[in-house]
């Protein structure tokens, strides 16, 4: 089996991490009474391209999603923008729970 994915550099952030910062956020505007329309954003501490990401879930627990490809290829067909790191958020809140961390706590 082969999976393709989109070629994308990305930073990825733990679900657990993000629901984290959202929560302190939330509270921070509660309390300061802070500005509604204001964006933050939050990113892991390593960057890789989606398929680096899969290939290192695959080698660590055998499977993604149920499937185990044999070969992970990128292909780029979503733009130079994600390929290039446009889904990598800058300034951004750098979490620090790398790939290998939240791997360790999901097994």
């Amino acid at each position: 089996p082969v999976a393709v994915l989109p070629r994308m550099r990305m930073a990825p952030v733990a679900a657990d991490s993000v629901a984290a910062f959202v929560v302190r956020e939330i509270e921070a505007d509660a309390a300061e009474a802070g500005d509604a329309d204001r964006a933050v954003a939050i990113r892991g501490p390593e960057e890789m391209t989606g398929a680096e990401l899969v290939r290192r879930i695959l080698d660590r627990c055998g499977q993604l999603a149920g499937r185990s490809p044999r070969l992970v290829l990128d292909l780029p067909y979503l733009g130079r923008g994600m390929a290039g790191g446009g889904l990598i958020p800058v300034p951004a809140e750098v979490d620090t729970v790398t790939v290998e961390n939240w791997l360790d706590r999901s097994s």
